[in-house]
């Protein structure tokens, strides 16, 4: 969500400037994560083999960031934004509760997601809370939710560690990828 608005949406171009850090406050949480989609989307169709190397590339390709962008949906589910550089746990734990949660859910069911992607042990407490997960999703580990949906436990993007998720991509496309 926007800073300074509670339970606000937050538009392709605040998001973007959230990726490229306009605010200067030196968080890489946006673009880590996209740089994983983007490798992901890549290993999925056209077969390349998840490496750190090719984590770091996608980081620093900005028209592919872009354009990964407008293909995925990006959730960070807090009742109040953080304005600290530290997470606030029990606000993150809280957040599968939260009244927002439910219409979270939804919406994301809605949306008929291929992979979701939880980064994070709070952000997996939140979502194991909302999802009602059983058995819960354990932290790094993945989970068929439906014949269309597989969800993806990751280090949070903000601390990477290129080999766990260069082996969370592998995961999720054997996961996904139809048997030839």
């Amino acid at each position: 969500e926007p800073v300074g608005v509670p339970g606000g949406d937050m538009d392709l171009e605040e998001l973007l400037d959230w990726m490229f850090d306009a605010s200067k406050t030196r968080t890489r949480t946006v673009r880590n994560t996209f740089s994983f989609i983007r490798t992901l989307i890549d290993a999925y169709t056209k077969g390349i083999v998840p490496t750190r190397e090719y984590l770091q590339m996608a980081y620093y390709d900005e028209p592919e960031l872009k354009a990964v962008a407008k293909r995925a949906i990006y959730y960070n589910i807090r009742p109040i934004s953080n304005t600290k550089k530290e997470q606030d746990v029990a606000s993150i734990v809280a957040s599968g509760s939260s009244p927002i949660a439910r219409f979270t859910h939804c919406e994301m069911l809605a949306l008929e997601p291929h992979v979701i992607l939880v980064s994070a042990h709070a952000g997996l407490e939140a979502f194991n809370t909302m999802w009602e997960l059983k058995p819960k999703l354990c932290y790094l580990n993945g989970h068929r939710y439906s014949e269309t949906t597989f969800i993806q436990s990751i280090r949070h993007p903000s601390r990477p560690k290129y080999n766990e998720y260069a082996s969370a991509i592998t995961n999720v496309v054997r996961a996904i990828k139809p048997v030839s």
